[in-house]
């Protein structure tokens, strides 16, 4: 899909204007962000391809911005943008549907985006056009979103509003409402946040766990059955939400560096709950409730990185993290796309590579000064690093044939056996 295409995708007429779907933290219903002034007495909420969407909620703002809240959409993708602190003249893409282009014969040629570029103010930014467009060419997007490209993917960061300053004399200038005060009518009226909904609970999670790469169906399908039952145990034994740890441990969630939208992957929190099992599993912890979870935290961590690069040529960023979220002698497992390294960094090599991305800043242009050894004793790093995915390839996809003819209790043994045998190499 296009960047062109997902931002349609999120698109929704309001009446006379424009909108744009979100996701929520509720299993029952979306929500639709536009501007105040779009709204009527009573609501048309239509998509790009002429869907009615039913309105069973309006609530509004001080300001000139509405939410709606509409049934739940269940394929509606993730695009809220992290944070609200954006890059001077960052580019942007505004998205709706122009009064112009009503009487197009096609749905997509009633769609509308514009390219432009951010000047902010607080709780909100200007977003300047490309080729500056009159009035004229934007009536009826106003209340349309305006998205942050990163790394290829559009994220939500606010809403268009109006166009600013005297008209028509400064043409193709518009004022947006970034996502702080959707998030106020949210608090005001006890609505649930705007944040992924599989952050609801773990449970919502399990499905996407533990998906081993294994010949045999029947294997596959016995260890996973185990693994999701010991997760359900660990919602049932009062584990935190998923949201709650978002907000308890926010950026250590993921490896210095990391852009603060990862912290929305699915693939973090599908990685995290793995990590929350294993842990269980190996030192036995039937409860991990945030008493648990607060005593442990300083001793394991789980990290998230999106690089599929090879994991220590980001040694730098991962001792950095380790240093910030653990005692010496901790463990960090981190998940990350590299899936060809070894499970357990060897002590010894770390040491090395500590000694040669310290090398002389000399040798270095633009170096800031800042050294990986720094605080760290004859190079010796006093953490131990595991790789999330090379420990099940290594303890499960390795070893396929000794978990056949196993029954349930036998199979989880040496499930246990297998990845103890890895973490005790962290010693």
């Amino acid at each position: 899909m296009s960047i062109y295409e997902f931002i349609r995708e999120q698109a929704v007429k309001v009446n006379g204007g424009s909108g744009a779907l979100v996701h929520c933290l509720s299993e029952d219903y979306s929500y639709v962000l536009t501007a105040k002034h779009t709204l009527k007495p009573h609501n048309r909420v239509e998509t790009w391809s002429g869907k009615i969407l039913d309105v069973i909620g309006v609530y509004s703002h001080a300001d000139d911005c509405a939410l709606l809240k509409i049934p739940l959409i269940d394929d509606l993708p993730l695009n809220r943008y992290k944070n609200n602190r954006l890059d001077y003249k960052a580019e942007a893409v505004f998205a709706g549907f122009p009064d112009y282009r009503a009487n197009e014969a096609t749905p997509e040629a009633k769609f509308q985006t514009y390219d432009g570029k951010i000047k902010q103010f607080e709780k909100g930014f200007y977003l300047t056009i490309d080729g500056l467009p009159a009035r004229g060419l934007i009536e009826g997007a106003s209340g349309g979103g305006v998205y942050l490209v990163v790394g290829g993917t559009p994220y939500l960061i606010g809403i268009e509003i109006e166009m600013a300053g005297p008209q028509p004399q400064e043409p193709g200038v518009v004022r947006c409402y970034d996502l702080t005060r959707y998030d106020e009518i949210v608090n005001e009226y006890n609505l649930s946040p705007i944040l992924p909904s599989f952050l609801s609970c773990f449970n919502k999670i399990r499905a996407s766990t533990f998906n081993y790469t294994l010949n045999s169906p029947r294997i596959l399908q016995a260890l996973r059955r185990e693994l999701h039952r010991k997760a359900y145990s660990l919602v049932q034994g009062g584990i935190p939400k998923p949201y709650e740890l978002l907000a308890l441990y926010d950026k250590c969630l993921i490896v210095n560096g990391q852009e603060d939208e990862a912290m929305y992957d699915l693939e973090l929190w599908s990685a995290y709950a793995e990590y929350l099992v294993l842990h269980s599993l190996l030192n036995d912890a039937d409860i991990m409730d945030l008493t648990y979870l607060k005593g442990m935290e300083r001793v394991s961590r789980f990290v998230y990185s999106r690089s599929k690069d090879a994991w220590l040529q980001d040694l730098n960023n991962i001792i950095s993290s380790a240093r910030k979220l653990l005692d010496d002698g901790g463990v960090l497992v981190v998940s990350s796309g590299d899936v060809g390294s070894p499970p357990i960094a060897d002590k010894n090599f770390i040491k090395y590579l500590v000694e040669d991305i310290a090398a002389p800043a000399a040798e270095y242009d633009d170096d800031d000064g800042a050294r990986i050894d720094m605080g760290i004793e004859s190079g010796d790093v006093p953490f131990s690093f595991a790789l999330l995915g090379s420990l099940h390839r290594e303890c499960i996809t390795r070893n396929e044939q000794a978990f056949l003819g196993l029954n349930s209790l036998q199979l989880m043994e040496l499930f246990k056996d297998k990845y103890s045998n890895e973490f005790n190499k962290c010693k």
